[in-house]
């Protein structure tokens, strides 16, 4: 904003030789004097001179007259024009981009006046500054044009001489500041309200072609010199009303009724322009009609270029001042959502839903439901239920049909122990599943709940009530780590045989490869080695030794090695101890495996290039920026998927009314009694008889009654 260096040297010449000449070429043709011409160009030249001199010591400090220099260019006698180049640039800038001017404590008018200047130049003091030197060398050629009105040729060489090189008005000239345009109003006023007084028959008809725009160009300069010295104006207009008012009443007494009123038009036009610039409001009529469209402009092209923050301070100013625009609200939540920010991004969605289109509220709606659902499944993957479950309330809010936020809402419950209501939202989700693989999500996030409900039996010493969850589980999805997680909770249970029956399944679903064979092959370990301890209760010693081989070869562990150790030491020295005293299973009885606890929804698809974003952050800000750029022309033009989703959902209601029936006629199969059976029977076969594929508890506590 400030300067560190002169502006391009071949345009710093071009602007100071085009004023020379329009110099010359206005004191040659109004004067007639060469040597007053030549005069006024001196004066002109060496205020140039002068003012790149010091701008140029100031700028980079040239070892002279220090303590009066300031910065930039700027000196202490000139301390004023930092001000009035800080604004000027503030202005220039909201004129370009059509927003509203920024708010000062003092009057606008001369900082309006640098901002012009800045608007056609570029915003650097060295033009102000020197066009000040043009107004001061133009105030001496006025000063010699009154001065030969007024005498004679030679008084108006030395009134321009004394205007033009007086000391004082030579060293303010040369910096930025309001006196020179000062000057020059005062003096053109001064000359205009002469020229408007003729004196012969040949000036008065001049005076008839060029005396219109003579009126306006005096009025424009006393309103000018009123707005930036407010003082001048009013002495100016009194010293016009004390001289031609009387001038007039006695021109209308010796009956020359035309000067006389020509006397007292001039006195009425100078007052009634000083009173105008008294009423004047200049912010007002430099203000743009409708800023906020500037703000949006402006919003768009910092978006565009990645500046979202700044994108997002212009939409939030547009929408201050246009409450329904709805283009800047959602260009507000899109460029929040690209910074992460989504109570932001929430905010603006929620305000312009009153102002959207049903379509565009549709879209909304699907992705103010993602944000929620987004930060939900942060806090759940954090295990923070607590935190993820009114989160998920407010996505199904905005969007019901949501299966993703319905299932991941049962596993937050279970996590919290609200099992009761886990369950309810899991029968409401398989009630509403639409196709084979919905169902399939709402399933393995039931199994999830199951398991969950195990563990949570589990810690508190229930192993048969844990069991019979883990078995539920693995009727709704049968994994091998489920089946492990059952064979230890069986083991507690005393239930040795049945608990290594799922362990044999658990590998055999693993095989040697996948994430999930390491941690299924140290769970089975540990019932090999349990069934290993049992065996040296009961005095057989040689099976002992085979389990512990066996536990040894899934997971070499030091402690079963050990154990190993000493049993063979003891039955080769045919020593008949005492059993063993029970060894419990060192495994923590929480959840063993860092497995996901979100359920996705299994049509989302995988990132395409996105690193530094998740998944879902990506289709949230990916639908942002669609519904933004499908209200706005400046962007390319891309549809929102939300009606097709909703015509794709119809065509499903038949089918989804099916699946709630069939999920409905389930629930009257979980009596004690079937369970039981069917438990046994799963049991016995090492999970090989999953034939019912619809054991969805509504009530899990009828499962482990």
């Amino acid at each position: 904003m400030f300067p560190t260096s002169f502006p391009s040297l071949p345009w710093l010449a071009a602007f100071i030789l085009i004023g020379g000449v329009c110099l010359w070429g206005l004191a040659s043709r109004l004067t007639q004097d060469r040597l007053a011409s030549r005069l006024l160009l001196w004066a002109y030249g060496v205020r140039v001179v002068l003012a790149l001199i010091l701008f140029a010591a100031s700028l980079w400090h040239w070892p002279f007259l220090k303590s009066m220099q300031t910065a930039y260019g700027f000196w202490v006698f000139g301390g004023d024009g930092l001000g009035y180049h800080y604004i000027g640039t503030l202005i220039a800038d909201a004129l370009a981009h059509g927003v509203e001017l920024p708010r000062l404590e003092t009057a606008i008018d001369y900082y309006a006046v640098v901002a012009a200047i800045y608007r056609l130049t570029g915003a650097h003091p060295l033009y102000p500054i020197l066009i000040n030197c043009w107004l001061a060398a133009a105030t001496g050629l006025l000063a010699c044009l009154i001065a030969r009105r007024l005498a004679d040729r030679r008084v108006a060489r030395i009134s321009a001489a004394l205007v033009s090189f007086w000391p004082s008005s030579l060293l303010w000239s040369i910096q930025l500041l309001k006196d020179v345009l000062c000057w020059f109003l005062l003096f053109l006023a001064l000359w205009l309200i002469i020229r408007l007084m003729p004196t012969d028959e040949r000036a008065r008809r001049r005076a008839s072609v060029f005396g219109l725009g003579r009126w306006v160009v005096l009025a424009v300069a006393v309103i000018g010199l009123t707005r930036l010295r407010f003082y001048v104006g009013s002495a100016l207009s009194l010293a016009v009303l004390a001289v031609l008012v009387p001038a007039g009443v006695w021109a209308f007494g010796r009956r020359r009724a035309r000067r006389g009123s020509r006397y007292l038009a001039l006195a009425a036009g100078v007052y009634l322009s000083m009173l105008c610039a008294r009423t004047l409001n200049p912010t007002k009529l430099l203000s743009p009609a409708h800023p906020e469209l500037g703000h949006f402009r402006l919003a768009v092209s910092n978006l565009r270029l990645g500046n979202f923050q700044e994108a997002e301070d212009e939409f939030v100013r547009a929408v201050s001042l246009k409450r329904d625009y709805r283009e800047a609200y959602l260009g507000a939540a899109a460029a929040a959502v690209q910074q992460v920010r989504w109570e932001q991004a929430i905010w603006a969605y929620t305000r312009v839903l009153p102002y959207a289109t049903p379509d565009q509220q549709a879209a909304i709606k699907l992705i103010v439901a993602g944000i929620y659902l987004h930060r939900a499944n942060q806090h759940l993957t954090d295990r923070q239920a607590d935190a993820a479950i009114p989160l998920y309330e407010e996505a199904l809010v905005y969007d019901p049909l949501s299966l993703e936020a319905t299932t991941n809402l049962g596993l937050a419950l279970a996590q919290a122990g609200d099992f009761d209501h886990a369950f309810v939202v899991f029968s409401r989700a398989l009630r509403d599943a639409a196709g084979e693989r919905q169902q399939t999500t709402a399933r393995n996030g039931l199994a999830r709940a199951y398991m969950t409900l195990a563990w949570h039996e589990a810690r508190l010493n229930r192993w048969e009530q844990a069991a019979a969850a883990a078995v539920a589980s693995l009727h709704l999805d049968a994994v091998p780590t489920a089946f492990a997680e059952c064979g230890i909770m069986l083991t507690e249970a005393q239930q040795i045989d049945e608990a290594l029956t799922m362990g044999t399944r658990a590998l055999e679903l693993s095989g040697s490869g996948g994430e999930d064979a390491a941690p299924v092959r140290r769970l089975v370990a540990k019932l090999y080695r349990a069934k290993a301890v049992r065996e040296i209760r009961l005095d057989h010693g040689e099976s002992a030794v085979q389990f512990y081989t066996e536990s040894l070869r899934l997971d070499p562990d030091p402690g079963t090695a050990r154990d190993l150790k000493r049993h063979q030491e003891a039955l080769r020295a045919s020593a008949h101890a005492d059993t063993p005293p029970d060894q419990p299973l060192d495994q923590p009885l929480d959840q063993p495996l860092d497995q996901p606890l979100l359920i996705r929804h299994p049509a989302m698809p995988l990132p395409t290039g996105s690193v530094s974003r998740s998944e879902p952050e990506r289709q949230v800000v990916e639908r942002a920026m669609t519904l933004f750029s499908s209200n706005t022309e400046e962007w390319s033009e891309r549809m929102v998927e939300s009606r097709r989703q909703r015509d794709v959902l119809a065509q499903l209601n038949a089918k989804a009314l099916q699946i709630r029936d069939q999920a409905i006629f389930s629930a009257y199969e979980t009596t004690p009694q079937a369970l039981e059976i069917r438990r046994e029977g799963f049991v016995s076969t090492g999970g090989h008889s999953l034939m019912d594929a619809w054991a969805k508890i509504s009530t899990p506590r009828k499962l482990i009654t």
